[in-house]
């Protein structure tokens, strides 16, 4: 005669005790992936944008230099340049520029009447880079009619 055991109630599976541990882990290692990835994302758009700010500084800079430069074009035709500094107009009155004039060393007697015209600007107020224009600047000017 042969014995027959009739099992009633729960028994546990040993396959799906495993699986629930093993979809923890997944679930885990997902969500470690997932803040390691947007730790990345964070760092590269903080980096744009700081490359982006340092852009549009140096874009105004070089904006504030050219108009600057054409101010004193205009002033030289009726008073002579000469080495100077002073702050900008405002919305701009944080920059302040300073201009160097130094004649030109040339052997050729058509270069004797140019000198040579440095202007920096920068901000006052910041740390920052300045822009910087050189040019040929001519001794006396004459326009063609």
């Amino acid at each position: 005669m042969s014995l027959q055991i009739q099992r009633c109630g729960y028994t546990p599976r040993p396959r799906m005790r495993n699986r629930r541990a093993f979809l923890l882990v997944e679930a885990t290692l997902t969500a470690v992936v997932i803040a390691v990835g947007l730790v990345f994302i964070s760092r590269g758009l903080s980096e744009s944008l700081r490359i982006v700010s340092r852009l549009q500084e140096s874009d105004r800079l070089l904006r504030i230099a050219e108009s600057t430069l054409s101010e004193l074009e205009i002033r030289d035709q009726h008073q002579p340049l000469a080495t100077s500094q002073g702050s900008c107009e405002p919305p701009d009155d944080q920059y302040q520029w300073s201009l160097a004039i130094s004649p030109v060393q040339s052997t050729d007697p058509s270069f004797q009447t140019f000198r040579a015209v440095i202007l920096t600007v920068h901000r006052a107020d910041l740390p920052t880079p300045a822009a910087q224009l050189s040019v040929l600047w001519p001794g006396k000017w004459s326009y063609a009619e």
